[in-house]
């Protein structure tokens, strides 16, 4: 067989946003293929028979998201009209003979529509509080940027109220209201987010709007919880996943019933493993789809589990019933009375479609993936676990090297996930694959702080940088002992966002890797405070204060202040629009090896964000691993 390597990957084909048709006899999706001379992504819209049969694409252009009309054809949008007065044209799709027409164009610039019953539209657009300047940013509000969006000064994701045939619309949101989730059901919709003229609060409120009156009310005060998400069970009764003040800083959350009528909010379920989005961590997933969807009267969600992710619903009463019950990485799915698709990883297989049978059993509808696979050498995930000083087991996973022969001495790549609060499991990871592929033992583990099996588990209480590290630096000694042809004086490290935090930890606290990669890194939790897009908050919550009143701890668990002690070669990669850990952080840890005479270098990304790995630009994307890879042949083989 074939050996895999960093190119196969734009082999692969990326599903997306499976939706039903209302009648569920139609599974709609997208799947994504990369076009690397145009450095691109391009993405095909295709139907298939939900009972069974051959995707159809439904249109030549390239289209990335699409929802499904009350009548049952498919509609997308694409900017139109001319610079000075743009127009989104929205266009529907015959499911059936494949005819396309445009249906409609107007003058609000958004996204696509939420059908009312009275034939109007709601639709995701934005609020420009104040206008661009060519030759400066006028900072003032905070947060002033977000990662992948750049700076958002004045700037606010709102809400309108669109009548299509008259082409006009109502904004329906407060005009410095920052939307942030939505839901709609019958008449009412439900959106949560916050209101703002200087620093947002981060704790959001719950809003009803009802389409019929024109009325909003605010069911959930905002400052209360950090709401992940919020579902309408009907015209009545909404269900929140938030956490209080009181909630540990590392909470997923707890269930609450929310009564519309009154605002009356009650604790339905002590359920605290994530129910916001698949944390699982992977590199082979593009694009999005429903992580929870409200249907019959109960509340659909996916949910990690350990190692796994599954379908889960809950009632208004907090009653939990299990929807997927097979082992395996599920990212997102639909549901109607008809039925239920979903997207997954089973095995060592790339994502899939999947629909959920009657009787239980998973029937796979796609398998636009497996004529690449079957090409190549797919290395072994084997489980290792041990337990750590404090009692607790840890679970990770060893992959041999391709061509593995016993007795024969290997060189082996540690890798760590981001978060802290992700998780590695059984999702094929294409880069761990390569390594595995170019004569690596690769391993990774779960340290206390990642998700998928608590609060508790997740709370690091203070201990970043103490209790992680020491469970990676057990890890690797279980591995060393179970597995005696890894060469120790070979052994690399690797990670990024957190995972680079820990990198740069690990080079400051031990000498045992020969080489390490630090992507997307965390050095300075001191100059993180209020220039990270998530640090004007996540260093009071998580990391133990903020610089004007904890600057001695956050020194204390910074890498930077142990940097001086690194001898490991190391290679930064970062992005320059990466502003969840912006590029600085990097850049001291690269100069304080430099200045050590530390064989480093910093590789940094044009027009990338933080999440250059899993969404980047190819061609990026493709340089990010050659060098990674070749940095560990350097030093390692």
């Amino acid at each position: 067989m074939k050996k895999l390597i960093p190119e196969t990957f734009t082999e692969y084909q990326f599903i997306s946003s499976p939706l039903l048709s209302p009648d569920g006899q139609y599974t709609a999706f997208v799947a994504q293929t990369m076009d690397m001379e145009n450095n691109c992504y391009i993405g095909k819209l295709y139907v298939i028979d939900t009972k069974g049969g051959t995707p159809r694409q439904m249109s030549e252009k390239d289209i990335k998201h699409f929802i499904w009309t009350p009548d049952g054809t498919l509609m997308y949008s694409q900017p139109a009209g001319e610079k000075d007065a743009p127009k989104m044209a929205y266009f529907t799709i015959d499911p059936a003979t494949g005819a396309e027409s445009c249906a409609q164009t107007i003058s609000t610039m958004g996204g696509l529509p939420t059908f009312t019953e009275d034939g109007r539209w709601i639709i995701p657009g934005q609020v420009i509080l104040q206008e661009k300047n060519p030759r400066y940013t006028e900072i003032r509000e905070l947060p002033y940027w977000s990662d992948g969006r750049g700076f958002t000064c004045g700037k606010r994701n709102a809400l309108y109220l669109v009548n299509p045939e008259r082409d006009e619309a109502e904004l329906i949101t407060p005009r410095h209201f920052q939307v942030m989730g939505t839901d709609y059901q019958d008449g009412t919709l439900l959106y949560i987010g916050n209101e703002y003229t200087d620093c947002v609060e981060f704790r959001k409120g719950v809003y009803i709007y009802d389409v019929k009156t024109g009325q909003t009310s605010c069911v959930v005060q905002p400052g209360i919880f950090d709401i992940f998400h919020a579902n309408l069970l009907d015209k009545d009764t909404a269900i929140i996943r938030g956490a209080k003040k009181e909630d540990s800083a590392y909470s997923e959350g707890f269930f609450y019933r929310v009564d519309l009528k009154d605002g009356a909010c009650t604790k339905i379920s002590d359920y605290d493993k994530k129910s916001e989005f698949c944390c699982i961590v992977g590199d082979v997933m593009l694009g999005l789809g429903q992580p929870n969807k409200a249907h019959d009267g109960k509340l659909y969600f996916v949910t990690v589990d350990g190692e796994y992710s599954y379908i889960r619903s809950i009632d208004r009463d907090g009653n939990l019933s299990p929807a997927l019950t097979m082992d395996g990485v599920t990212n997102f799915f639909d549901i109607n009375d008809h039925g239920l698709v979903f997207y997954g990883y089973r095995g060592d297989r790339l994502g899939e479609l999947y629909v959920l049978e009657q009787d239980g059993a998973e029937r796979e509808l796609t398998r636009l993936n497996d004529a690449v696979l079957e090409q190549y050498h797919i290395a072994e995930r084997i489980p290792i676990s041990f337990t750590d000083a404090d009692d607790v087991e840890i679970r990770g996973w060893v992959m041999p090297p391709a061509g593995y022969e016993p007795g024969k001495k290997y060189p082996a790549i540690l890798n760590i996930h981001g978060g802290p609060r992700g998780t590695w499991g059984a999702e094929f990871n294409h880069e761990m694959q390569v390594w595995a592929n170019a004569g690596y033992f690769v391993l990774f583990c779960n340290p206390r702080g990642s998700a998928g099996r608590g609060d508790a588990f997740a709370d690091l209480n203070l201990g970043m940088g103490n209790v992680d590290y020491d469970n990676f630096m057990a890890f690797v000694d279980h591995c060393l002992a179970k597995w005696p042809d890894i060469d120790e004086k070979r052994l690399g490290v690797a990670g990024g966002s957190y995972g680079g935090y820990m990198v740069n930890w690990i080079i400051g606290h031990t000498d045992r890797f020969a080489a390490a990669s630090s992507q997307r890194s965390i050095s300075n939790w001191v100059s993180m405070d209020g220039l990270s897009d998530m640090g004007y908050y996540a260093n009071g919550l998580q990391f133990g204060g903020f610089l004007d009143t904890h600057a001695e701890h956050l020194w204390d668990i910074s890498p930077l202040k142990y940097a001086h002690n690194a001898v490991t070669p190391t290679i930064f990669l970062q992005s320059e629009g990466d502003y969840r850990c912006p590029m600085e952080q990097a850049l001291q840890m690269y100069a304080v090896l430099k200045r050590k005479g530390v064989e480093s270098k910093v590789i940094l990304f044009k027009g990338e964000s933080h999440g250059l790995s899993r969404e980047g630009q190819p061609q990026n994307r493709l340089t990010r691993m050659h060098e990674i890879l070749d940095w560990m042949n350097r030093h390692l083989q």
